[in-house]
């Protein structure tokens, strides 16, 4: 598993979010979005953990990132950090 999806998830269980039914969601959502905008190229490591990552999360057609307003907000702003 990508090491990011996996701090998207220990940042869920820091948050509470943890124990909603869709916080492995989130956390996917959220990694997908934070390695879609900061990868260093095609043959970086993010690049490959946004690939692996990409085959279990789909974003919408009508998603440019994640919703600002939700518990993946909190899950990708603490990514950065």
């Amino acid at each position: 598993m990508p090491r990011i999806y996996m701090k998207a998830l220990r940042m869920a269980k820091e948050y509470g979010i943890r124990y909603q039914p869709e916080y492995r969601f989130m956390a996917a959502q959220a990694a997908y979005w934070w390695l879609a905008d900061n990868h260093r190229g095609q043959f970086s490591e993010e690049y490959r953990e946004l690939s692996w990552l990409g085959r279990y999360y789909h974003p919408s057609i009508h998603e440019s990132g994640p919703c600002q307003d939700d518990e993946t907000a909190l899950i990708y702003n603490a990514l950065g950090a």
